[in-house]
């Protein structure tokens, strides 16, 4: 991983980009400290239903819990 200063992120940004889509990662400091990082994105990450299988909803999901009607005094249509 590469450390670059801002100024020089910022006067030569294309060359940076270019290495960071060839799969090169940067640190961009100012003042000394790390304040962002530039990586390139693997091209065979799927974003869209990166969390399939993950996350489980009842088929219920959206109903009123019985015992909450109870509290209220209503009753289930």
């Amino acid at each position: 991983m590469t450390q670059i200063t801002l100024q020089n992120a910022e006067k030569s940004w294309s060359e940076i980009l270019q290495k960071a889509l060839n799969g090169e990662e940067f640190i961009i400091e100012r003042d000394g400290k790390p304040v962002a990082k530039l990586s390139p994105i693997k091209a065979d990450e799927d974003w869209f239903g990166m969390d399939d299988g993950k996350i489980w909803i009842a088929d219920d999901f959206d109903e009123t819990p019985e015992e909450f009607l109870e509290i209220i005094g209503e009753k289930r249509k």
